[in-house]
C-alpha cells in the first residue's frame, strides 16, 4: 500500500464507513484519472457492503450516462452491491464566484433527497446491509 499517510487516512476511512459518498468531474467521458487511481489503492473488497453514492459533473447531457457505464463497473469490481442511482449536475448548473460555489436549488434539492434517504434507512436499518442472511424485513 502506498505509504502516505494522507492518503492511507483516507483509504482507511473508506473501509471504515458504512456508506461512501463519491464525486467526480468527467473528463473524457469517464471519471477522473485522480479518483480511478484512488480507487486503484483501496483494497480489493473495500466496498464490499457499503452503500454508495456516486456524483458526476459533466459538460454537458452526452455524459449522463458516465456513472452507470463507467463508474459502476469499477464500484461493482470492489465490491459494491448497493450503488444508489447517483447524481449527474451539468457545469453549466454550478456557479462560481471567486472561492464561492452555488448549485442550483434543482440540483441541491435531488443530492438533499438522496442523503435524506440515506439517513432514513440507517436510522431505520431498513437497508439490506443491516439484514442477516435469511431475514427480510
Amino acid at each position: 500500500m502506498y505509504d502516505n499517510r494522507h492518503i492511507q487516512k483516507a483509504v482507511d476511512r473508506v473501509i471504515k464507513a458504512k456508506a461512501v459518498i463519491l464525486a467526480t468531474p468527467v473528463y473524457k467521458a469517464a471519471y477522473t484519472g485522480f479518483l480511478k487511481t484512488f480507487l486503484d489503492l483501496l483494497p480489493s473488497d473495500a466496498l464490499h457492503g457499503k452503500i454508495v453514492i456516486p456524483i458526476a459533473v459533466g459538460g454537458t447531457l452526452a455524459h449522463l450516462l458516465t456513472i452507470d457505464y463507467a463508474l459502476k463497473p469499477v464500484l461493482n469490481a470492489l465490491g459494491a452491491r448497493y450503488t444508489y442511482s447517483g447524481v449527474y449536475i451539468l457545469d453549466s448548473q454550478i456557479a462560481r464566484e471567486g472561492s464561492n460555489v452555488r448549485i442550483e436549488d434543482q440540483i441541491k434539492h435531488r443530492i438533499d433527497k438522496t442523503v435524506e434517504q440515506l439517513v432514513v434507512e440507517f436510522r431505520q436499518q431498513i437497508h439490506p446491509i443491516f439484514q442477516t442472511r435469511g431475514e427480510q424485513r
